[in-house]
């Protein structure tokens, strides 16, 4: 009698394919550096998350900037200095882009 797997097992053996997956390593394949910059490091880098939740993008700048904390990098939330805008029509991004020139 031939056993055939079931279909919990298939996505059961997808999900896991995937996490393995998603926990491997990687190394950037290349970098850009401007060689004429001379001036030192940066004092204090700003975090701007870009979602149209608030919660998330809060989430997503903590996070960012508490694992530049774990390497002795100093970095500020965006949240923490800029206020909350409301999402933008796209009537009131041309009218602004027109008045800024863009």
């Amino acid at each position: 009698m031939k056993v055939k797997p079931g279909r919990y097992t298939i996505w059961y053996l997808i999900g896991l394919a995937a996490v393995v997956a998603a926990c491997t390593s990687s190394k950037p394949i290349a970098e850009w550096r401007d060689q004429a910059y001379t001036s030192g490091p940066f004092d204090n880098i700003l975090i701007v998350g870009i979602s149209d939740q608030v919660t998330s993008r809060r989430a997503f700048e903590n996070n960012f900037v508490d694992r530049l904390g774990e390497e002795q990098i100093k970095s500020t939330a965006a949240f923490a200095v800029m206020p909350d805008q409301r999402r933008r029509t796209s009537g009131q991004s041309s009218k602004t882009s027109a008045s800024m020139r863009c």
